[in-house]
């Protein structure tokens, strides 16, 4: 709108979004004129009258609904118009208004309505908003949660009753109380008129106690499981036995109807009492009710879970009486049990052969109240038992029997050999079993009973254990059984400490093996990896992530290409998946290239791959790696050296022999004399340039590099008066020196000088004769630059990454067809170097050689 604040226009746009949004929402939406007419409606409206938007405009509600005089619907219609008029009247909003009503075809439904005042609505008079929520969902939800707590609250009823029974049960010492309480308490709880509680006895069902009638224990007091009675077929059937009415009762069992109708008992259930899945039935709770029942799925479980607890409590209880019973005989039995745990308690602890051997002797002895024992082990190979343990009697014997034969006319040797136990209950039958056992253990003459155990797991030996004692001795069968069991517990301790035996024996081996192959992993002057078969590094050791500049850990799960970009991988993976494939190794493979360990500088390796197996499985390929870099290096500089000394230092040499033989012939001739010393003076200056270069190479080589004497100075006074001498030095060729004034800084003038002189020396050998060589200068408040440029031929591309390497000499052609050592460029870096600054070039086609040495200030 014209004159409207960009603020106001984004609000009436937003609110027209909102409306929008609104209008197509599932909140229904109609517009009513100041007669109640529909002006508009949106679908939600239309789809709940069951008629479009546009038959609605213009209609009252009630001619929409199409009302009869006696149409329920009128009263909510009436409603609606009332509360639209109340609106127009006063102007004031109606909200959350209650509406009920039956749309065409839909169930009954209820709605909340609010109504808002529109003023000037349609243009000319003031109308009503009325927004119509659905609220049958809700209602649904209500309902349902009403239901739910109705059942949670029946649950937690129901829960309470069960714990109270279940206590009751825990305190019921036999199956009387027992009895008593369900009859008691399990009635009132499910609302029961009837209760009979009723044991199982061979094949009787017997009433123990009943609630409600007395005329079941007179008639049915005791019945055959086989009787056509609910309790018997639920003892047959395993399962419980529902009739939901007295119809359904006389239907199945018409013998108990009778009975049921007399004392009004319109449904029921017989409940089997099951301790368990696997046990017999040992008795039927039934109930009794007064009324016909459904028994929903929370009622059934309820009892189901009574007899539950009931059953656990009668067999509890049975238990407990048959523990009466036998209470002598029972605490012979805990008494011996309790020695036997103590031998199992002492075993537990044991964690070798040697330990199990002695729990076995001691604390078996004491539990069995023995004057002697011996253990032995069996080695089934070599078919011997070799004694592990002994006390008593036997300790005296140790080193005479420590090693029996299998064969051997002893105790302990023959429950092993038959793998059966021996009980000897006197000395006469000792004796005559085992005559020669006294010539064996002189402390045979005072034993009166023995027992020689096999130490078996399965059918498997693993060695023997015999008991002495020294009175006669009945080994009652119980007493037999806990000799047995402690034998068997020792078997198992034994065989579980053979193992952990041989398994600490595996480990300190592996242990012993892991550390040193970990050590030479670790210390070898080699590198050394591991690749797996995908050929990505899964080990390295120290010297190898040294050598490829990157650290151990960063190379695992990595191939060599991703570390090292600037290496033949290409050729060396397909070396590798060779290996692989074929598993033979490659020994002695030469390599050359750069890692990040040394950027831009070639290096050299010789290499060893060979496949790792394991168990006859291929995991990965190993790597020798062995640095040669400094060796081809020191044999480059030997070559070089030599080269040197027999070439470049043989020519001065040569030239100073001769001079001064022919020195000696023209002793007469002054002026002769003067110019062979001034060339014996030339050529020994040569061969101290050679030497000073020789010697900044070895120092560079050496790591200590160019000794520097820095001292203030001016560079380009430094740069002219190299440009003068190398001008003199090459008759014919122009040097334009020129630069800014004042360039002064740290620096030490003489090696400056140097380099200048190399780059310009170097410029004027690989320029035409008649063009002109140029050295600038220029600096600003960081640094100086010197920059030597030629209009020679441009460097090879190929060339320029080792240009500065050393002994690159013959590689171009130098003006003239001179010669020089390799070395100038490579001392000329090394001494950029060391004042902290660059040399650098740049030669294209087309384009001056330049280079480009800057120095900090």
């Amino acid at each position: 709108m014209r004159g409207e604040e960009p603020g106001q226009a984004r609000i009436r746009e937003l609110k027209r979004a909102l409306i929008d949004a609104l209008w197509d929402g599932p909140t229904g939406i109609a517009l009513f004129d100041a007669d109640v007419r529909f002006l508009r409606v949106n679908d939600a409206i239309a789809s709940w009258n069951g008629i479009s938007p546009e038959a609605h405009v213009g209609r009252s509600l009630g001619e929409i609904l199409e009302l009869r005089p006696d149409d329920p619907r009128r009263k909510a219609v009436e409603g609606v118009e009332a509360a639209v008029r109340a609106v127009l009247e006063t102007g004031q909003p109606r909200t959350n208004v209650p509406i009920e009503g039956t749309p065409p075809g839909d169930r009954a439904r209820g709605w909340i309505c609010s109504y808002i005042p529109m003023p000037e609505l349609d243009g000319r008079r003031p109308g009503v908003c009325a927004l119509v929520t659905d609220m049958s969902g809700a209602r649904q939800r209500e309902e349902e949660m009403e239901r739910a707590r109705d059942r949670a609250q029946a649950i937690a009823l129901r829960l309470g009753l069960l714990q109270d029974v279940t206590s009751a049960l825990a305190r019921a010492g036999g199956a009387q109380e027992i009895a008593r309480v369900v009859v008691e308490r399990v009635r009132v709880a499910a609302g029961a008129s009837v209760t009979t509680f009723r044991t199982k006895e061979g094949d009787a069902l017997v009433v123990i106690d009943e609630a409600g009638v007395q005329a079941i224990r007179r008639r049915f007091g005791r019945v055959l499981v086989t009787a056509p009675l609910p309790v018997a077929e639920a003892v047959r059937s395993r399962g419980p036995v529902w009739f939901r009415s007295h119809e359904e009762l006389h239907a199945h069992f018409p013998e108990m109807s009778e009975i049921a109708a007399e004392h009004g008992v319109r449904a029921g259930v017989a409940l089997p009492l099951i301790a368990g899945a696997d046990r017999d039935v040992l008795g039927v709770l039934s109930l009794g009710f007064p009324e016909p029942r459904a028994f929903d799925p929370d009622e059934r479980a309820f009892l189901l879970s009574v007899a539950e607890h009931c059953a656990q409590a009668l067999e509890r209880a049975q238990l407990l009486d048959a523990e009466r019973a036998q209470r002598r005989s029972a605490q012979q039995a805990r008494d011996r049990l309790q020695r036997l745990q103590a031998v199992t308690a002492a075993l537990s602890g044991a964690s070798t052969v040697s330990e199990v051997a002695a729990v076995l002797v001691s604390q078996a002895k004491e539990a069995l109240g023995a004057s002697s024992s011996v253990a032995y082990v069996l080695d089934a190979a070599a078919g011997r038992l070799h004694m592990a343990a002994a006390i008593g009697g036997a300790e005296q014997v140790r080193d005479r029997l420590a090693t029996l034969p299998l064969d051997a006319p002893l105790p302990g040797a023959a429950a092993a050999r038959g793998g059966e136990p021996i009980w000897i209950e006197t000395a006469e039958q000792l004796l005559a079993a085992f005559p020669e056992l006294p010539s064996y253990a002189p402390h045979a003459a005072r034993m009166k009973a023995l027992a020689a155990l096999p130490l078996k797991l399965g059918d498997r030996v693993l060695g023997a254990v015999s008991f002495a004692f020294d009175a006669q001795r009945a080994f009652r069968r119980e007493e037999r059984e806990l000799i047995l069991a402690a034998a068997q517990q020792c078997a198992q301790a034994l065989d579980r400490a053979r193992l952990l035996d041989a398994e600490r024996g595996a480990r300190a081996a592996e242990a012993r093996v892991r550390a040193v192959l970990d050590a030479i992993f670790d210390n070898a002057p080699l590198g050394i990896g591991l690749l797996d078969p995908e050929l990505r590094f899964a080990r390295v050791n120290r010297v190898l992530a040294e050598i490829n500049g990157v650290p151990a850990e960063a190379h695992v799960g990595k191939r060599p290409r991703e570390l090292l970009p600037d290496m033949p991988h290409d050729e060396v993976e397909a070396a590798f998946r060779e290996v692989l494939s074929t598993g033979q190794p490659k020994i002695d493979v030469e390599l050359s290239g750069e890692t990040p360990a040394a950027p831009g500088h070639l290096r050299h390796w010789v290499e060893s791959w060979y496949p790792v197996r394991v168990a006859g499985a291929t995991l990965g390929l190993g790597l020798l790696v062995r640095e040669v870099t400094a060796e081809r290096e020191a044999a480059e500089f030997q070559r070089n050296v030599l080269g040197i000394v027999g070439h470049d230092l043989r020519n001065p040499l040569s030239a100073i022999t001769a001079s001064a033989q022919l020195l000696l012939r023209q002793a007469g001739d002054p002026a002769a004399a003067s110019r062979l010393g001034e060339r014996i003076l030339g050529n020994a200056d040569r061969m101290q340039r050679i030497i000073a270069v020789l010697v900044d190479y070895a120092r560079v080589r050496g790591g200590s590099g160019i000794p520097l004497r820095p001292r203030r100075c001016d560079l380009g006074a430094v740069c002219k008066v190299v440009a003068e001498e190398c001008e003199a030095a090459h008759p014919g060729r122009a040097v334009r020196a020129a630069g800014a004034p004042d360039v002064h800084g740290e620096w030490d003038p003489d090696r400056v000088g140097q380099i200048v002189a190399n780059l310009l020396s170097n410029a004027l050998d690989y320029s035409p004769r008649d063009s002109t060589v140029e050295v600038s200068w220029r600096a600003d408040a960081e640094r100086a630059v010197i920059e030597v440029a030629n209009e020679g031929a441009p460097i090879p591309p190929q060339l320029q990454p080792s240009l500065f390497e050393p002994f690159r000499r013959g590689e171009r052609d130098r003006a003239g067809g001179k010669d020089g050592l390799g070395l100038g460029l490579f001392i000329a870096r090394s001494i950029a170097i060391a004042h902290g600054g660059t040399l650098e070039v740049r030669s294209a086609p087309g384009e001056r050689t330049v280079f480009t040495l800057a120095l900090p200030r």
